[in-house]
């Protein structure tokens, strides 16, 4: 990967990394604490993993790809993000209900997991905005209306 190739990828540099920030708060949240015990949802972490390999091989392998291919792959990505973070949102509603809206006599470990879930939840947002943003970036748009007018 050339220096040039990895100032254009920065902004899919930082999906990658909200992605995996994302991932870890999901896994720590999940199996620690208020949650530790319980079965963790496999979904979201398979599909962040597909994310970020999806994100890393068009980052990688951005020169020798085709813009469609590229593209295809930055769908994969923003489809596969999109779903973790409505899944690890749907997990933690429970949490929120307990200590939002019924705060009566919840344990504290449950504020705190729902509270660092947030945090993760917030990472996952900025991949998702982040691969959207990477498709509308105009160098993007115009390897893929030149592949398109061909």
């Amino acid at each position: 990967m050339s220096k040039g190739t990895l100032k254009s990828g920065l902004i899919e540099l930082v999906a990658i990394v909200a992605a995996l920030v994302g991932l870890v708060v999901y896994l720590i949240t999940s199996t620690t604490g208020y949650l530790a015990g319980r079965a963790v949802d496999p979904l979201p972490i398979v599909l962040t993993v597909i994310a970020i390999g999806a994100l890393g091989v068009g980052l990688v392998l951005r020169d020798r790809m085709t813009p469609v291919v590229r593209d295809v792959l930055l769908l994969v990505s923003v489809a596969a993000l999109a779903a973790s973070l409505a899944i690890y949102l749907l997990a933690r509603v429970p949490l929120a209900g307990d200590v939002y809206f019924i705060p009566v006599n919840y344990p504290e470990a449950e504020a705190t997991t729902l509270h660092i879930s947030f945090v993760g939840l917030a990472f996952y947002l900025v991949a998702v905005i982040a691969t959207i943003v990477e498709a509308f970036r105009p160098r993007r748009s115009a390897a893929t209306l030149q592949v398109a007018v061909v």
